[in-house]
C-alpha cells in the first residue's frame, strides 16, 4: 500500500501518464489532423489540471459557441431546436 501511495505522490498533477497535458493535447491535435488549432485553446490547455478536464472545457466552449450560432443553422439538417423556459403556474 505504501508503494502505491509513493507512485501517486511522484506523478505531477499536470501530467497524464507522465506526459504533460499540453504535450498530450498537441499529440492529439496532430493525430486528428487538426494542428491548425494548436494556438486556439492555449488558455484552456494551461488551466487544465488533467486531459479529461481539458477535453470537457473545450467541448463546453464549442457547444456554447454552437448554441450562440444556432443548432439548426449552417448544416441544413432540420429545423432549429428551440429551448423553452418553464413558466410558473
Amino acid at each position: 500500500m505504501t508503494a502505491l501511495m509513493q507512485v501517486k505522490a511522484e506523478t505531477p498533477p499536470d501530467a497524464t501518464g507522465g506526459i504533460p497535458v499540453k504535450n498530450f493535447w498537441h499529440m492529439l491535435l496532430y493525430a486528428w489532423d487538426r494542428a491548425v488549432f494548436l494556438n486556439r485553446w492555449n488558455v484552456e490547455v494551461d488551466a487544465s489540471p488533467s486531459l479529461d478536464a481539458l477535453l470537457a472545457s473545450v467541448l463546453s466552449k464549442l457547444v456554447e459557441q454552437r448554441l450562440r450560432i444556432g443548432l439548426g443553422r449552417g448544416g441544413g439538417h432540420g429545423a432549429p431546436i428551440s429551448v423553452e423556459t418553464p413558466t410558473a403556474g
